[in-house]
């Protein structure tokens, strides 16, 4: 009798072994599945995003293009400059979409490479009036938010072009220096100096009648910073805000 009962029970361990194995076999398929179709979902929205930032890659270029062969239409170079302006402004947001677009980073921009990148298409169109104007750049590894990087990257092109038009005229010769840091705690600095002709005297940003600084000020507040300035010797502008992490 004693035989039969652990028999009986033995069989029923058993089938209760194999049940729970089963059971857990199933569980393990349904979340392979799962998991396959996460992945899915990750590849297509991932995708979708990077076909995004192609499409406003290319709408900027083409803003861009349109502003470029207006300016070369214009023959007043107070008018040109105008158009380039722009011009420049929208190349700088279109260089981070297609940093967006090239990289695996969702929503992070190298701004260290990107400050190389942006520097190097400013000084083109300035060759033959700045031929005898060399550029230095400092910089370390900064990674900025998307939200964080097209204001920054804005900044940059109106501090380097203010720079290359005024800093040296009449074919002087002289250096612009652009530099970019993070410190410990987080924040970034950016800026771009010169030993050219200095500020003008009773030099004063809320009189000023250009775009070029203002713009630099209200979109350093908006990054939570601030702008200042010097005209020793010069002119340095620095811009500086926390960083979001």
């Amino acid at each position: 009798m004693e035989d039969k009962s652990s028999n009986k029970a033995a069989e029923s361990g058993q089938e209760q072994l194999e049940t729970v194995v089963v059971s857990d076999a199933d569980a393990l398929r349904r979340l392979e599945v799962k998991n396959g179709e996460l992945e899915r979902l990750l590849a297509e929205k991932d995708e979708r995003r990077q076909q995004e930032y192609h499409r406003i890659k290319n709408n900027l270029q083409m803003v861009s293009s349109l502003l470029r062969m207006q300016a070369e239409l214009l023959k007043g170079r107070d008018e040109r400059v105008f158009i380039e302006d722009g011009y420049y402004r929208v190349l700088a947001i279109a260089m981070i979409h297609e940093r967006l677009y090239m990289t695996e980073e969702a929503d992070r921009v190298d701004f260290e490479e990107y400050t190389h990148a942006l520097v190097a298409e400013l000084f083109n169109p300035y060759e033959d009036y700045v031929s005898n104007v060399s550029k230095r750049i400092r910089t370390s590894p900064v990674y900025l938010a998307t939200d964080q990087a097209i204001p920054c990257s804005i900044i940059l092109n109106e501090l380097v072009s203010n720079a290359l038009r005024h800093a040296y005229p009449n074919g002087q010769t002289g250096e612009i220096t652009i530099a970019l840091a993070e410190s410990l705690d987080g924040r970034v600095t950016l800026t771009v100096s010169d030993k050219g002709v200095g500020l003008p005297v009773g030099w004063d940003l809320s009189e000023l009648q250009t775009m070029g600084v203002p713009i630099v000020d209200l979109l350093a507040k908006q990054l939570g910073g601030s702008l200042r300035w010097r005209s020793e010797r010069g002119t340095e502008f620095t811009v500086e805000f926390p960083k979001v992490r």
